[in-house]
């Protein structure tokens, strides 16, 4: 990974922050619900579902710290 995530002229060092710390473990038991699931049924569609909206969510909050640095 990336050491810092912004270094300026005057030698000032932003770090890079780990968003998906915060969510891993929610992450971890969709992901594994997932597995369980019968491939492409009513249930693995829904589970998958909610895994696009966790991912979705984790970017944004990468795009909005990026943004207000």
């Amino acid at each position: 990974g990336v050491k810092h995530l912004l270094s300026s002229s005057d030698g000032e060092h932003i770090e890079n922050k780990d968003f998906t710390r915060k969510h891993e473990k929610q992450l971890a038991f969709l992901q594994q619900q997932l597995a369980r699931r019968k491939k492409f049924g009513s249930n693995w569609n829904k589970t998958k579902k909610k895994i696009q909206k966790l991912h979705s969510k984790i970017a944004r909050c990468r795009k909005d710290y990026f943004h207000k640095v």
